[in-house]
């Protein structure tokens, strides 16, 4: 299993090194145009989240009792929001000499890998125990239907916003005059687009409601470059419409529909909607990054002026020249004085790596219990007669049976367990106490390793097995000491 991490995690990694690198913003194609693309395509994520969410709901159902398959659900939940938020702690951390080293695009897409962690919380890709358990004394039952509840709401909120600010912006919107028509049709002819896309009409709008340039608009069909009602340089306006255009060809708008549907999920925790920002401004960084890429000084400060003299207000699904009060001063010192900066394939390898070797690494247990309440739902069954304990250590093993070994299981029972979120399954080879007893045709093993508790039950009838329930895995803060 530690093989099959490692090899997953170089693999993805290597994947995630060449495609950042082979297709870099500045990338020149041929006919000299150049070619921009998703940081990750935001959809392909999404159709990940959503497949694995309904596999691992669908397999509950059909391999597992209900309340087994709610907690596996519930497990798969807990595990997503606990290790992005511990991610999102450390990256929030380090940004600012991130920033500082890395170019934009590589910072932008720092936000969206852990992601990756939607298709690899499974059973093959976490440790065969947790490092950290983060124990809580209360019941998650409810927890995951509130977060839901919560999301739902979040997001059919954030939705009628996008679409008020729509309506709103259109209603009274005209085309622009020609000359800004002509800028925009040579800035598209410096691009690389494809022929579905050439052939898609990308209207030029002015708008009394637009305070900053802004596109809006989730599909091609459907995006909408709008300019406020100013006048504009041609000069000035050849670097907004490809700041625009940098925008709708990354897909950004799609982009931070993800984030919202990331904040959505996690609309509870207060690091979560911070490092969605935070990635909204890493993707206008990254723009100013290409619009200024090559330009002459002169460039720059018309550029700068534009940031400073724009207002911002780009409400829903939008992306928009203008900056926040709390990142203009990074932009403009960005624009101004720009430094040399690594493209960071290697640092986004690394990262998702780490990720990967890092699943499941710390759980969340709850909802302390007695060990015979967890197993049995409350008293155990007789044992006697049926108990043998058996200690393993320094290549020595003992076992006990008869009325010790019951004394040893009873004290055992009587073990407050907390419930962990995750799939673990310690290997035979850790084991340092096996407890082993037989109730009727109701067979029970109990191993222990350190704090951790594996506990899986058989049903026998006449030699054969009849039923099996999967191991459950538990945490105890004072295992019983038989040595």
């Amino acid at each position: 299993m530690t093989v099959f991490r490692i090899v997953m995690a170089l693999l993805v990694a290597g994947i995630l090194i060449y495609r950042f690198n082979s297709e870099n913003e500045r990338r020149t194609a041929a006919r000299d145009k150049e070619r921009w693309r998703p940081l990750i395509d935001p959809l392909l994520l999404v159709s990940c989240l959503t497949g694995a969410l309904m596999t691992a709901l669908i397999l509950s159902l059909c391999f597992g009792s209900p309340p087994r398959a709610a907690d596996a659900v519930r497990s798969m939940f807990m595990e997503i929001w606990l290790h992005t938020g511990l991610y999102f702690v450390a990256a929030l951390l380090f940004l600012p000499l991130l920033r500082r080293c890395f170019s934009a695009r590589a910072c932008a897409t720092l936000w969206l890998l852990p992601n990756l962690l939607y298709i690899t919380i499974n059973a093959a890709m976490v440790p065969p125990r947790p490092l950290l358990v983060w124990r809580i004394r209360a019941e998650l039952t409810c927890f995951p239907w509130v977060c839901l509840g919560g999301a739902v709401a979040f997001m059919a909120w954030e939705t009628a916003r996008h679409l008020r600010f729509r309506r709103a912006l259109l209603r009274d919107a005209r085309e622009a005059d020609s000359n800004a028509q002509a800028v925009l049709r040579g800035v598209r002819g410096t691009v690389e687009e494809k022929d579905s896309l050439k052939k898609a009409p990308l209207p030029l709008l002015v708008s009394p409601a637009a305070a900053t340039p802004l596109s809006i608009g989730l599909w091609r069909k459907t995006t909408r470059i709008v300019l406020p009602e100013r006048r504009y340089a041609p000069d000035e306006l050849r670097l907004i419409l490809r700041h625009e255009l940098i925008h709708i060809c990354r897909k950004d708008a799609q982009t931070k529909l993800f984030l919202t549907l990331c904040t959505a999920a996690m609309w509870w925790n207060p690091l979560m909607h911070l490092a969605m920002r935070r990635c909204a401004e890493d993707l206008e960084l990254g723009c100013d990054e290409i619009v200024l890429s090559g330009e002459p000084e002169e460039a720059r400060a018309r550029y700068a002026s534009l940031l400073l003299s724009t207002a911002g207000d780009g409400r829903g699904f939008t992306t928009c020249l203008s900056a926040t009060k709390k990142s203009l001063r990074y932009r403009l010192e960005n624009v101004l004085h720009p430094g040399k900066k690594l493209l960071g394939g290697v640092l986004l390898g690394l990262v998702a790596a780490a990720l990967f070797l890092s699943c499941g690494a710390v759980a969340v247990g709850y909802a302390p219990q007695r060990l015979e309440t967890a197993i049995f739902g409350g008293a155990p069954p007789d044992m006697t007669g049926s108990a043998t304990v058996t200690v393993y250590g320094d290549g020595t093993q003992k076992t006990w049976s008869g009325a010790e070994a019951e004394e040893m299981w009873a004290e055992l029972c009587r073990t407050e367990v907390f419930t962990v979120t995750g799939s673990y399954n310690p290997p035979e080879r850790d084991r340092n106490v096996t407890a082993w007893c037989r109730a009727g045709d109701l067979t029970v093993f109990v191993d222990l390793a350190g704090q951790s508790v594996s506990v899986t039950t058989y049903r026998m009838g006449e030699g054969v097995m009849l039923d099996r329930e999967s191991t459950r895995y538990f945490f105890t803060e004072t295992p019983p000491d038989w040595r």
